[in-house]
Formats: structure tokens, sequence, C-alpha cells
């Protein structure tokens, strides 16, 4: 079997300290090299990053699970270590304006939302926009890749808008999978939710189209 059928599920966490967000994403990546990398990110911008180069790519089953379980010990430091007071402090974080927010992309503020593990850009031709990404919701969402050109007709082109569409928010997976476009481009939006009272699909539809 390809190694690319091996993808290493990532994580992703939001720390909040006070009225400050520190996003935390620890993704595996085969190129240019294979590799482990943590990014910390405040209001879009990326603050830092821990990269480990791994000797290959990932090509079996065990080796998937073992790095799966690096991965997490890896997440799981660096949680640790910027949920301490001191670490806000010393970076000099300020919470967002409203008009900040506004300035982010919209990518940006999904990754944001409390719980989101991943989101996936696709074009308005039903492209994913990553390879290693495209890969990686081939393996999990092998079903819905397969009718992805249908989904992306939930949200129809606009008439002379040089290929707009609609934009919306459609629920495929209570609290855990939503698909989201924002008319020049669309979103699957992968949840693992830590509390089932949470109205996600709100929280989606607020980052998608801010006030």
């Amino acid at each position: 079997m390809a190694a690319s059928n091996y993808i290493p599920v990532g994580r992703t966490s939001l720390v909040k300290r006070g009225t400050v967000d520190v996003q935390v994403q620890t993704e595996y990546a085969t190129r240019p090299s294979p590799r482990v990398t943590t990014t910390l990110s405040f209001q879009g911008q990326v603050l830092h990053k821990v990269e480990r180069a791994l000797e290959k790519p990932v090509d079996t089953f065990e080796e998937q699970r073992s790095i799966e379980q690096e991965m997490r010990q890896q997440h799981d430091e660096i949680l640790g270590i910027i949920q301490s007071e001191s670490y806000v402090s010393a970076m000099k974080l300020e919470p967002r304006t409203p008009e900040a927010e506004r300035r982010m992309t919209a990518y940006e503020r999904l990754t944001a939302v409390p719980d989101v593990q991943r989101v996936f850009r696709v074009d308005n031709d039903g492209l994913l926009m990553e390879n290693q990404a495209s890969e990686e919701f081939q393996r999990a969402f092998s079903v819905i890749f397969k009718n992805l050109a249908e989904l992306m007709d939930l949200f129809a082109r606009l008439p002379g808008s040089n290929g707009l569409r609609e934009q919306g928010v459609y629920e495929i997976d209570r609290s855990h999978l939503y698909f989201a476009s924002i008319g020049t481009e669309c979103f699957f939006i992968v949840v693992d939710p830590s509390d089932l009272s949470i109205d996600y699909e709100r929280l989606v539809k607020a980052a998608v189209a801010p006030d």
C-alpha cells in the first residue's frame, strides 16, 4: 500500500488565558521532507513553530500509530508550556478587537473556533487546495470525497459572478463535520466536540460571516 495511505491524524487545541486565545496545531507532512510540526498562532499570525524531522515517510499502519502517539506527546508538552502565565506575558499577547477579527481571513477565523481540529480549503471547482490536505481528506472522508461534486452544488454558482458561489453553512454530521462557502472558496470543518451543548454550527456561521 502506498505511503500516502498512512497519514497520522493531527491535533488542534485552543488555549485560553483570560481574554487571550492561542491556537496550537500539530501536523504530519511528507513534503518537502517527512516531519512533524507544531504551530502556535495568535489572531491568525504564526508565533512559533516546533519541527521534528522524520527519517522517512510513514508507510505502515504500525508506524502511523507510533507517530500519532509521538505527536500527542509533543502537542501536550507544548500545551503545558503555553498554558503558563509567564508565556502569555512574555509574548505580550493582547486580545483581538472586533475590527481585527474582521480583518482575519475566513480560514483563520474557522481554525480559531473552539474544538475545531482541521479545516480543509476547497476551491469553487471542488479541488482541495493543498496536496497533503487532499491525501488526508480522501483517507478520512472517502465517501464524501467521492460525492464532492454533489456537495459543492449545495451552494450554487451565482449567475454572472465569474464563478462565485452562494454563501452558507451545511451541517454534514452534527457537532462533527461542516461544509461552508464564503462565495470565493469553500471549507470542510472537522470538530472534535468537548461539550455537545455547544452550538458549533452557530460558531462556524459566525466565523464564515462575522458581523
